[in-house]
């Protein structure tokens, strides 16, 4: 039985997007869902990727300033929280992809963590620009290549959660472009 006029309250009503050939509303927050679970799955494939590019990378990158730091308290603080925040993070995405198949609200509460996340590695990696005044411009070429390795390996890994990527790829090159920009 279909009404001029939709009436939320008469049983046994068409949603008015139905009747032209649109999606109920039902049907949208389940699509939604869905997407959130796909996000979800896809991201927990790729922790352990971004867990051992970042280890990997913070190591090398430790190395290869460790004897021209003259703040290497700083850079050994750097490494840790590098290494500890990847740590955690590939443990705690874990524990998130398991408890995520049972219930249909956890799919936005894993993306939301996986911002915050996000958003702590990206400052982690941004504040490696804070070495950059003590480097010769080789060793800022360098460091800048590495950021930006990591910003763009963020941006295929990350692409398609774009709220994640943008936290994560905002945060890690908006210091080394502003140190750029005072130069």
């Amino acid at each position: 039985m279909r009404h001029s006029r939709f009436d939320p309250f008469m049983p046994g009503q068409v949603f008015c997007a139905e009747a032209i050939g649109g999606e109920t509303m039902p049907q949208a927050a389940t699509e939604k869902a869905e997407i959130e679970r796909q996000q979800v799955a896809f991201l927990s494939r790729m922790t352990n990727v971004n867990a051992g590019a970042t280890i990997a990378v913070a190591l090398f990158s430790a190395l290869l300033l460790w004897q021209f730091v003259p703040q290497v308290r700083w850079l050994g603080i750097w490494l840790a929280y590098s290494l500890l925040l990847s740590s955690v993070l590939f443990l705690r995405q874990q524990r998130i992809a398991i408890a995520s198949m049972g219930s249909a609200g956890s799919g936005r509460r894993a993306l939301n963590h996986a911002f915050f996340w996000a958003l702590s590695a990206g400052i982690g990696w941004g504040s490696l620009a804070l070495f950059m005044p003590s480097l010769n411009p080789t060793q800022q070429l360098a460091v800048t290549i590495i950021i930006c390795g990591m910003a763009s390996g963020a941006a295929s890994t990350l692409g398609p959660i774009p709220r994640v990527a943008a936290a994560f790829i905002i945060t890690t090159l908006a210091p080394i472009i502003i140190f750029f920009l005072l130069q």
